[in-house]
Parts: structure tokens; C-alpha cells; sequence
């Protein structure tokens, strides 16, 4: 019993070291200025992927505790704080010594120039929205090539996705008129071709939209049981759903 006792606290102590360790070194790397160069860079580069679902989705890799439902956020919020990510990354990049080697200064420089290029193409785009970019373009692009579909926990989420369009057409939307009190509205034969477009993406019945059609053939390829009624689901959300916030 006593070499238990003995165990237990060594194990115990073991592990209250261990942890403390950890905070020493996590905390500053997640929240404060990190210990080293590297722990900022791959703090700055990770943060960027856990802020963009459809990204993640593009690169095919999933995160623990992370929703594989969602789409990436378009409101003039999320890109308020977007910004503010990246004006304190140029700050604490500062706040290190540029490196004496050669090869280290340069990527010290580049990594520079992406932070503040990056910073400086998200701030003035004007739109959101035009004829070549915008969720009413990308979100079924990446639906459609980049959502895969293996089983029913990926085609569940899949369907949530779609249900979810709405909210990433209306982001969009209020952006746009937010950047619209600045001054920035689009040229005219821009606004007629998102119109265009968008008329045109709801034109076919829900059962014909590629949206549908290519998460059947998905739902075909690897087996999925209930596939049809998977099918059923979709075409519902895409008439009900979809359809009428691209006429929005």
C-alpha cells in the first residue's frame, strides 16, 4: 500500500511538472508573444486555417472539436477581426530581432511582406461580390469538389452545409453594404452578371442542380447506405433553401 501511495504521488508529481512545463510554453505560443520565431510563424499560418472551414475542407483535413459543416464567415465582422488578426502579426512580428544568417533574414523578410500583403488586399477590397468571386461562385465550387462524401456522419454534413448557403450568400450581402457606405459599389455590367449568374444557378429543378446531382453520384461511388433518401434531403434544401436566398 505504501509504495502505492509512493507511485501515485510520483506519478502525480510527474505529471503537475509535466503541466506546468506545458503552460509555460503553450500559453505563450497561443496567447502572448511565443517563445521563438518559429512558434509565431506557425501560430500566425495556423490560426488562418482554423478560421476557414472551406479551406480546411479544400486541403481534405479534419480538426478534433472543429465543425466540418461549416462555411467560411463573410460578414463585415468576421472581417473586422481579420484584420485585427493580422495588424497584431505585422506588430509582433516586430517585436522580434530580424535574424543575422542569410537564409533566416530572407524568410524573416518574406514572411513579412505576406502578413502585410495579405493585410493590405483584405482591406481594400472593395466587394464580395462580383461576377468571378463570391459565395454565390465558390460555396458550390468547393460543395461540389471539395466536400467529400465517404459516409453518413460526411453526408450529414454535407446536408448541413447546405443548409448553411443562406447564411454565407447573406454575409456577403452585408458586406457588400457595408462596403458600400464607404463609397465602394460595384460598376453596373458587375452587378448585372451577379444577377445573371445567380438566376441562372436556380434555374434547373432542384434534382437536375449539380448540387444535388454530383452529392448523388458522391453518395453512389462510396456506398453510403440511404443514399436516396440523402438525395431527397438535399433537393429539399436546395428548393426551399438554397434556391430562394440566390433569388435574395
Amino acid at each position: 500500500m505504501k509504495r502505492l501511495k509512493l507511485l501515485l504521488k510520483f506519478v502525480a508529481a510527474t505529471l503537475g511538472v509535466a503541466l506546468a512545463i506545458a503552460t509555460v510554453f503553450l500559453v505563450p505560443t497561443i496567447w502572448g508573444k511565443p517563445w521563438s520565431y518559429e512558434h509565431f510563424t506557425l501560430r500566425v499560418l495556423v490560426g488562418e486555417f482554423m478560421h476557414s472551414p472551406q479551406l480546411r475542407g479544400r486541403l481534405g483535413v479534419g480538426v478534433p472539436f472543429t465543425s466540418q459543416s461549416a462555411l467560411d464567415d463573410l460578414s463585415p465582422a468576421a472581417h473586422q477581426a481579420t484584420m485585427k488578426r493580422y495588424d497584431d502579426a505585422i506588430a509582433m512580428q516586430e517585436r522580434y530581432a530580424r535574424p543575422e544568417g542569410e537564409v533566416d533574414a530572407l524568410s524573416y523578410d518574406v514572411f513579412g511582406v505576406f502578413l502585410r500583403d495579405t493585410r493590405a488586399a483584405n482591406g481594400i477590397s472593395p466587394y464580395t461580390i462580383t461576377h468571378l468571386l463570391g459565395p454565390h461562385v465558390q460555396v458550390p465550387e468547393f460543395l461540389i469538389q471539395y466536400h467529400a462524401v465517404e459516409d453518413a456522419e460526411s453526408a450529414e454534413s454535407y446536408l448541413q452545409r447546405l443548409s448553411n448557403v443562406p447564411g454565407a450568400l447573406q454575409g456577403a450581402v452585408e458586406f457588400a453594404r457595408y462596403r458600400a457606405e464607404s463609397g465602394y459599389v460595384a460598376p453596373t455590367f458587375i452587378l448585372d452578371r451577379i444577377v445573371a449568374d445567380a438566376t441562372a444557378f436556380a434555374e434547373p429543378t432542384a434534382a437536375d442542380n449539380p448540387l444535388v446531382t454530383e452529392f448523388a453520384q458522391k453518395l453512389t461511388t462510396s456506398g453510403v447506405e440511404d443514399a436516396p433518401a440523402y438525395v431527397a434531403q438535399a433537393e429539399r434544401i436546395v428548393e426551399a433553401e438554397v434556391y430562394p436566398a440566390f433569388a435574395d
